[in-house]
């Protein structure tokens, strides 16, 4: 026998010894018996032979959990059945040629076999998920259970030894399995599936790189998982064949490699495997966010969407071939240097990560694109000539330059991806000219939508999900004008908003955030009275924050196909408005806001009429002229609110006097014009204190009023 067989005296010893079974003789103690053989066995002081072709990490020990195997010299296998001689006759019959036993054997106290199997080079058995697949080939592979019955399935085990057994005899015709043999079901038990290690998992292409760079023309051919060639790494003048490309390293045959595999940052070094994982962990969290709650990533399609926990480490492992020390070492890296408060779209803005007004870190979750302009000159006609023709004759072009020089800096910041401040616009008119459709499909459709915002600036709603994430904040119509409740809530909403772009964002099942918003409000109405009740009372807290225009009646937009032929001509339109129109001197405004803010004249009249003071106004002399007839001469008195309201309490006045409840009096007259209401003297103010009761000075004589 030319292979190493490593034998035990008994069951309890831990040494072994090299030996030659077939020329042992048994124990001279060795019992008849076999209940006393199976105490027998175990031992301390038995002499005997327990032999296995399987040899430890230390050659010298037992091969246990602590000696684990490291070189399989052979295979012996055992065939618990009771087996003849004319059996014993076909194994070469049943057998593979070049895949024989060498030796069979007689168990001792049953008519069972046990077959020994040489290798002419050691297998490698030192990692237990390839030894256990090619232990598992050979047996397919060489017929194993074929050749005898009763195969025990103990043998499988590297740590099994067999009792030394009698009648040894060599099988006629075998010979010891070949190393070729041998390389070959080694190269197919590795081919079966992936070598796991602990080691990194580095695409191949960057090991090729890194194996080329350091030991030049050392490999044959394309280093890809599964080739085969030389032990690159040891320059001991070999180059046959002795290993092959793993998904996770080097699987060896050659016992000059030391083991039978090697992950690649025992053949590349630390150095090498920690920049790539270094690299590697920071690819992984690239793009990826956590809000306390979810660990956000950008997709493909560039959309951020969150995860949780569980999900994100399975794609990790999946996209970008983590183990789970690294998955580890990611997520606590995401949590640490890539924390926000919170997710907000902050519409047209171009970095991910947006520092809010207070300091605050937000990723920017905005989903909305910009409508692009064209990459060369082209025709606009429709929208040139809606831009050109829509507004009031009158001030036509005060009104166009303003609007243009607006639109820009709407369009201009946020084509820069850093969104400005700008004012509120109304735009009222007759119906059917195409103040609506302007509004949303012009102004909307270049900055990526529109939003009917009208529930949320009159506080019917507080869900502004779809409002945080719009641009352009759309009002149609009378919907601020109901009632003086209403108005005023709208006139407000519009001063917030553009005054101070601080908006609560509410998306349903996430708490509330307050971040900022640097859209628009386009409010579009018709010019009659009813629908002019939606114009804000102007005063110095919003006049600067609100431009209102107005178009005319002689103007006719064509409407066929609008809607396909605005989106047709708006990238031309945002290209010249870019790059070709200019805005003159006059509608330069400050940097606040950068253009000046521009009140048509009948809408800031109409402002003053739709405002309670206005029509209080218009009120309170009628109420003097038919309620004090009998006190002509009397050209001024101080009156408190009480009696005021007694005074208009007068027949075609009280259905509007209706209107005046609470408090809304008070606020009324002290807006009212100073040649109806005068200003206190002392105090500079249209009320005094008289017994803690407010009073004010009301000018009686009809004949100052204005005419």
């Amino acid at each position: 026998m030319s292979m190493k067989i490593f034998a035990l005296p008994n069951l309890s010893s831990l040494e072994v010894t090299q030996v030659c079974p077939p020329t042992m003789s048994p124990a001279a103690d060795l019992p008849n018996d076999k209940e006393q053989f199976n105490q027998w066995k175990s031992l301390p002081t038995t002499e005997h032979c327990f032999y296995s072709a399987c040899e430890g990490l230390t050659p010298s020990l037992r091969v246990t959990a602590d000696n684990p195997p490291k070189f399989l010299h052979g295979f012996v296998c055992e065939f618990d059945a009771d087996i003849t001689e004319d059996m014993v006759a076909k194994i070469r019959v049943n057998g593979v040629a070049g895949l024989l036993p060498t030796w069979v054997s007689r168990s001792r106290f049953r008519n069972g076999r046990r077959l020994v199997f040489e290798f002419q080079t050691p297998i490698f058995v030192d990692n237990a998920e390839m030894s256990e697949r090619f232990i598992k080939l050979f047996a397919k592979e060489c017929k194993l259970r074929n050749l005898l019955p009763g195969l025990d399935d103990t043998c499988f085990k590297l740590t099994q030894y067999q009792e030394l057994g009698i009648d040894w005899k060599q099988i006629p015709g075998a010979s010891p399995i070949s190393s070729d043999l041998l390389m070959l079901l080694s190269f197919k038990a590795a081919s079966v599936k992936p070598i796991q290690s602990n080691g990194p998992d580095i695409p191949i292409e960057k090991v090729a790189e890194e194996v080329e760079r350091r030991w030049p023309g050392r490999w044959p051919g394309e280093f890809t998982v599964g080739a085969r060639g030389p032990l690159f790494w040891i320059d001991d003048g070999i180059d046959r064949v002795g290993c092959q490309v793993g998904d996770f390293g080097i699987i060896a045959y050659s016992d000059r490699a030391g083991k039978s595999f090697l992950h690649w940052g025992e053949i590349l070094g630390r150095d090498f495997v920690r920049n790539y994982e270094s690299g590697q962990i920071g690819a992984a969290i690239e793009d990826t966010w956590f809000d306390n709650q979810y660990y956000w990533r950008k997709l493909e399609s560039g959309r951020w969407a969150p995860n949780k926990k569980e999900d994100l480490a399975e794609d990790l492992k999946v996209k970008f071939h983590l183990k789970q020390p690294q998955v580890v070492e990611a997520l606590s890296a995401i949590r640490n240097t890539h924390r926000v408060t919170g997710v907000f779209p902050f519409i047209h803005n171009k970095n991910d990560v947006v520092s809010d007004d207070s300091g605050t870190l937000f990723l920017n979750i905005s989903a909305r694109k910009l409508r692009q302009p064209a990459d060369h000159d082209g025709p606009f006609p429709w929208i040139k000539s809606f831009v050109e023709n829509i507004w009031d004759p009158a001030f036509l072009d005060i009104q166009r330059d303003t609007f243009l020089a607006w639109f820009k800096r709407f369009y201009e910041s946020a084509y820069n991806g850093n969104l400005q401040s700008g004012q509120a616009i109304i735009i009222a008119g007759p119906t059917g000219l195409g103040k609506t459709l302007f509004s949303r499909h012009v102004i909307g459709g270049a900055l990526g939508g529109f939003t009917d915002a009208g529930n949320y600036l009159l506080a019917k709603t507080g869900f502004n999900k779809e409002c945080a994430e719009t641009a352009v904040w759309c009002v149609d119509d009378s919907r601020g004008g109901a009632n003086w409740e209403k108005h005023d809530e709208f006139s407000n909403a519009l001063k917030r908003y553009v005054a101070n772009p601080q908006i609560p964002y509410h998306p349903k099942y996430r708490d509330e955030t307050t971040v900022t918003w640097r859209g628009r409000i386009v409010v579009t109405c018709n010019d009659d009275i009813k629908s002019l009740g939606i114009l804000p009372e102007m005063d110095e807290s919003i006049e600067d924050k609100l431009i209102l225009f107005k178009i005319g009646d002689k103007f006719k937009p064509i409407f066929k196909d609008v809607e396909d032929v605005i989106r047709r001509e708006l990238p031309y339109f945002l290209r010249s408005l870019l790059w070709t129109w200019k805005a003159p001197q006059r509608v330069i405004g400050e940097e606040r806001f950068g253009v000046k803010s521009y009140h048509h004249p009948e809408l800031l009249d109409a402002t003053i009429n739709a405002a309670p003071h206005g029509q209080l106004t218009e009120m309170l002399p009628y109420a003097i002229k038919h309620a004090m007839v009998n006190d002509k001469k009397l050209k001024e008195k101080w009156m408190n609110n009480t009696e005021i309201r007694a005074i208009l309490d007068t027949p075609g006045l009280r259905s509007s006097l209706a209107k005046f409840s609470g408090n809304r009096l008070g606020i009324a007259l002290s807006k009212l014009p100073d040649w109806l209401i005068k200003r206190n003297p002392a105090t500079n103010r249209k009320s005094t204190k008289r017994e803690g009761v407010p009073h004010y000075l009301v000018n009686l004589d009809e004949s100052t009023y204005p005419k």
